[in-house]
């Protein structure tokens, strides 16, 4: 084998490895979302909670509205401007948007009320009226690396314009991506992706509020970036590709409450496949308020004891909550090949390279 051979089998075997359909890599999720201001109060900001030990800003692979290009200055694209990111030591990392206060007045804020379009458009290039400031909602977004086990979204308040600022818990859940890597190598068979959201409460409640959620999934050949899910993309799930009808969805109040139906509506699981074709996963919610009948104890009783039921005989749908769009990517950009799938390459290659020298010598 001449020398020139070899290196273009050598190159040729790289190209291979990297061509391989292999999901055992760095895996990563991101969000991107509409959350409506229904706290009651102005809004001056933001969070996103990240309760993760093993997560720093390291592990932050992409935040809206501080480096996400649409054209125009990355913190033009949501009121507050550029984000904070800031770690939490032995906790997790938290991603702040909040507005400046001087001389007892605050520099922007998101109306408390409702939102009546159920799409990605409560942002700039989204919206016309973003920026007359009467949109009681707002834009976020992060990616990371790897899927954290626990995010939590928080809308930051002032109602006695004090200064400073409390969290309130949005209504719009965040997604947890559950996946199990395969061994490295080719994938020749769909592997699961489980897209699970949890509603919550209060601790002083028994019962969280209660909301209608709607998902769409769709397949994607390539990875996305955050600024691929906003609703007309062509990575976005359409309205006929629908993953699950409208489901009851509030956080449950315990064994107290029902025995062990307990909570039946505060975990919702969007069981996936990822196809050996595909590279990522994208999925859609749509969240609307639950405006049925609810037990004395504040459980929804849609049909009888809390039985769901769809929302034209529950009093049909409520205010429109929120928009989710998750993105998984089976493998992040720029990720590498696992350490053992180079030792195999590396042993593959050194065989190549002794079968050349043994033909050199004859």
């Amino acid at each position: 084998m001449r020398p020139a051979t070899h290196a273009t089998l050598l190159a040729a075997a790289l190209l291979a490895v990297a061509a391989q359909p292999s999901h055992a890599g760095v895996f990563g999720s991101l969000a991107n979302f509409d959350a409506v201001n229904d706290t009651g109060h102005e809004a001056h900001g933001f969070e996103i909670d990240i309760e993760d030990p093993l997560f720093d800003r390291s592990k932050i692979q992409s935040v809206f509205g501080l480096d996400r290009n649409f054209g125009v200055p990355p913190t033009s694209v949501e009121r507050y401007g550029a984000p904070t990111i800031v770690d939490n030591p032995g906790v997790g990392v938290t991603i702040r948007y909040a507005a400046t206060f001087s001389g007892q007045a605050w520099s922007v804020g998101t109306p408390t009320g409702t939102y009546s379009n159920a799409g990605d458009s409560c942002w700039p290039l989204g919206n016309a009226a973003y920026n007359s400031g009467t949109l009681a909602c707002d834009h976020f977004g992060v990616g990371t690396f790897g899927s954290p086990a626990k995010t939590t979204y928080k809308w930051l308040v002032d109602p006695t314009n004090s200064g400073a600022l409390s969290p309130v818990a949005a209504a719009l859940p965040p997604v947890n991506f559950i996946y199990q890597q395969p061994a490295p190598g080719p994938i020749l068979e769909p592997q699961p992706v489980i897209a699970e959201i949890n509603a919550e409460k209060d601790a002083n409640e028994l019962f969280g509020p209660a909301f209608w959620v709607k998902v769409f999934a769709h397949h994607v050949d390539h990875n996305v970036n955050i600024d691929d899910l906003l609703k007309g993309n062509a990575v976005v799930p359409k309205d006929n590709e629908l993953e699950a009808e409208f489901e009851l969805f509030q956080a449950g109040g315990g064994a107290a409450a029902r025995g062990a139906n307990a909570n039946v509506n505060g975990n919702k699981q969007a069981n996936l496949m990822l196809n050996p074709a595909d590279a990522a996963l994208v999925v859609r919610y749509e969240f609307y308020k639950y405006v049925g009948n609810f037990t004395p104890e504040g459980e929804v009783d849609c049909g009888g004891n809390g039985v769901a039921d769809v929302p034209a005989n529950c009093g049909g749908l409520g205010a429109f909550a929120g928009a989710q769009i998750v993105g998984f990517n089976a493998v992040q950009p720029g990720a590498v090949p696992e350490p053992g799938t180079w030792l195999m390459l590396l042993a593959g290659l050194g065989g190549l390279g002794a079968v050349a020298r043994r033909r050199r010598a004859r």
